[in-house]
């Protein structure tokens, strides 16, 4: 690498083709290097934050539904105690 942080070194051999591949080349390393750390963050956070997914909302219904059967059971046989 030369003082600018680049591994191109401006020589009388080296082309202006090579000057330019290389440098776009890093630059797409850079810049993938970029994409992988970003995508590790987010997997972190996406795996560390919770998410209710349909089948828990389901799950969480159908249990206030048998609750709410459970109370209309004991409510009628309360009721069907009290008047005899």
């Amino acid at each position: 690498m030369n003082g600018n942080g680049y591994r191109y070194k401006a020589t009388e051999t080296s082309t202006m083709f090579n000057l330019i591949s290389t440098y776009i080349a890093d630059h797409v390393i850079s810049i993938e290097q970029e994409k992988n750390s970003q995508k590790r963050v987010l997997s972190y956070q996406t795996t560390n934050t919770f998410k209710p997914s349909s089948n828990y909302i389901t799950s969480l219904f159908k249990f206030c539904l048998s609750v709410q059967f459970c109370c209309y059971l004991i409510r009628g046989r309360l009721n069907s105690f009290v008047k005899n």
